[in-house]
This record gives structure tokens, sequence and C-alpha cells, in this order.
């Protein structure tokens, strides 16, 4: 995607077109990639509502600014062209796959969508920086632009992208109708719940491991049925624990990613989540679900 630089390079290039050779410096070129595939995968985890844990998102990082070489490609030709553009599309699935453990492939292309909205509109501000500054475009290749603009102009253009978009996620979270009900259906190997459900603005619950956010079910039924007061049986089942807060309480809630939730509201709308669920006994035997209204944006 579109990246941009002021750096020239020791690596010299030419596109055997005429004109005066690129330099390119290696080492700025992957350091200035890597800060903003970081940005780039922040917007998306505000998007998505997932908070992938720092290694990964160093993982991600790290493919983001080692695939920044594929610039110094020249494609010849149109075939070679589509090839090099496909090439640099697959590394963008790459790091989301990477950066945010994505098993369905829907979700895998969703994530991908939304990082490469982050990259255009990044590269929409880095344009409109350089025709206000009449800088001068050193370099265009497939599917890759480099601007003669400033490392400060760099900075504030990832910078209003990030802000933009969290505005736009919070004006999205305050739209929701705070008086609609809802109910989820659950499904958990081979088993169907339909439960009534409470939109929680307090439940921010993310599953360390995953980094997908946490729907937490109160049923006593589930609770009983994988046996969950039984540590060892809960991790044969697949279940993990980790620490939780909502308006029901605070504990130890055992937490799986194998299972598929649908929200339904009074409209009868569904919404299918990418989350992870996680089961505690009920105090009062009224089963019930608590999500963040986030998950329906």
């Amino acid at each position: 995607m579109p990246k941009s630089t002021s750096f020239s390079f020791p690596l010299s290039y030419n596109n055997n077109e005429g004109g005066e050779g690129v330099k390119i410096y290696l080492d700025i070129l992957i350091i200035t990639n890597i800060c903003l595939t970081a940005v780039f995968i922040e917007c998306t985890s505000r998007l998505t509502h997932t908070k992938p844990s720092r290694k990964r998102v160093l993982a991600g990082s790290v493919i983001g600014g080692i695939s920044s070489l594929l610039a110094l490609l020249y494609a010849e030709s149109f075939f070679e062209g589509v090839i090099l553009a496909l090439v640099k599309l697959s590394t963008i699935v790459l790091i989301v796959f990477v950066t945010f453990n994505i098993k369905e492939k829907i979700n895998l292309i969703r994530y991908s969508f939304i990082y490469i909205l982050a990259n255009l509109f990044f590269a929409g501000i880095c344009i409109m920086f350089w025709r206000v500054g009449k800088s001068r475009i050193i370099y265009i290749n497939t599917l890759t632009i480099y601007i003669d603009i400033s490392l400060l102009k760099l900075m504030t253009a990832s910078t209003v992208t990030y802000i933009i978009l969290c505005i736009y996620e919070y004006m999205q979270r305050k739209s929701l109708d705070p008086c609609k009900s809802y109910h989820i259906l659950l499904k958990i190997q081979k088993l169907e719940y339909y439960l009534p459900a409470i939109a929680d603005t307090g439940n921010n619950l993310t599953d360390a491991f995953t980094g997908k956010p946490v729907v937490v079910i109160v049923s006593n039924d589930l609770f009983y049925h994988f046996e969950l007061d039984r540590a060892e049986i809960a991790c044969e089942m697949g279940f993990h624990c980790i620490p939780y807060s909502t308006i029901n309480g605070d504990g130890l809630i055992n937490v799986t990613d194998r299972a598929s939730v649908t929200i339904i509201d009074s409209s009868k709308n569904q919404k299918n989540i990418d989350c992870a669920v996680g089961i505690i006994s009920a105090d009062n035997n009224r089963a019930r679900a608590i999500f963040s209204p986030s998950l329906i944006i």
C-alpha cells in the first residue's frame, strides 16, 4: 500500500526510463514502515474491537517493515505488475493473520479490508500534504508512492489517521440505542442456547490468549454442563481462566473461543460476532449474556 518518506537512500535504483536514479536508505525504509504498520494495526484493532498481544503487534509490524522492500521491485510489464500487486496485497493479509490470529476466512477478509482502509486514509492525508507543500513525487511503482515530505508530516498524517478513526468509532458507539432489548444465540460444542442479553458499556473484557472481546454468559446449565467448577475438566473442554469484572461481579471466568455468538435485537436484526465466550454460574438462576455494545457497531 502507499507509503511515503522524505529520505534518500544509499541503494541506487533506476527504472530504465531515463531521469535521475533514486537512492534508498534501507534501514530508514524498514524502520519507518514498521512504525506505520503499527499505527495501521492499532487502527484496525480499534475498529474491530480486538486487542492483540504486544508480541503479535510487534511481529505484524516487523512483517510490514520487511515487506516495504517490495517497493524496490519494478514491474517491467502488465503481467509483472499484476503479480507484484498480488504479492503486496498478500503481505497485508499475512500481517492481519499474524497480528490478530484469525482463523475464519470471512473475518480475515474483513480485517484486511479495514487495514487497507486505514492505509488509504493515511495515503490521502499524505497526498494532501504533498499538494499543499508542492513537494515532488520521487518514486511511483505498483501500489507504492514515495512522496518527498518531511518526517514530521509523516508523523502528523499517522496521528491524524488514528485520531479520526477513533472519533468515528466513538461516534458509532454513542449512536447505539440503549433502550433496545437483545438476545443472543450461542452455539457451543453442538449445543444451542437462546438467552436474553445485556449491553454493558463496562464490559471491556478481552481474552488475553486470543485478543478477542469476551461475551459473558451467566448460566448454571452451561457452567455445570461443562463442569467448569473443576479446573482439570474445564481445561480438557477447551476453557482457560482469566480475571474479569462486569456489572455482574468480578473474579475468574472460564473462557473459550470454540463457540459462535449471534446477537439479535428487538427489531430482529442479527449480527454474528467474532468473540470469545466466558461462562460463569448464576447466583439467582436467571440465565443471561453480557456483551459490550461496541460489538454490534
